[in-house]
């Protein structure tokens, strides 16, 4: 059977549930991971985070595509729990300054989900 052909759009970076899905949606035979999308405030840090666990499962060829940073119709609401980093940017809880090395995607999100939509017409 053809693996079904995804999309994981995601907000990796707060909690496990996210990374648990990439690493499922990225090893699961009959899933045929073509993107990733990062979604809520600074998505080019959970994009950075979502490639470098794609990297350590062994698919680097997967692209992450960063979404857009802050919502259409409100602001986004902080925690006391968010980390910042030493210019004050407020980064995934569960960022690493190591990810920073890993290279995203320079086509945004939204521009990936409509280029893939075209591409996988049918699936």
């Amino acid at each position: 059977m053809k693996p079904v052909t995804m999309l994981l759009d995601t907000d990796i970076g707060d909690d496990i549930d996210d990374a648990f899905a990439l690493a499922f949606c990225a090893n699961h035979p009959g899933i045929g991971l073509v993107a990733v999308t990062t979604v809520f405030k600074h998505t080019k840090a959970r994009a950075q985070q979502a490639k470098a666990l794609l990297d350590a499962l062994g698919h680097p060829d997967v692209p992450v595509h960063p979404g857009i940073t802050t919502p259409l119709k409100e602001p986004i609401h902080y925690f006391d729990k968010d980390v910042k980093d030493d210019k004050g940017v407020v980064m995934p809880c569960q960022y690493d300054a190591s990810y920073a090395a890993y290279d995203v995607s320079q086509t945004d999100a939204v521009s990936a989900i409509i280029d893939l939509s075209h591409t996988y017409d049918k699936e």
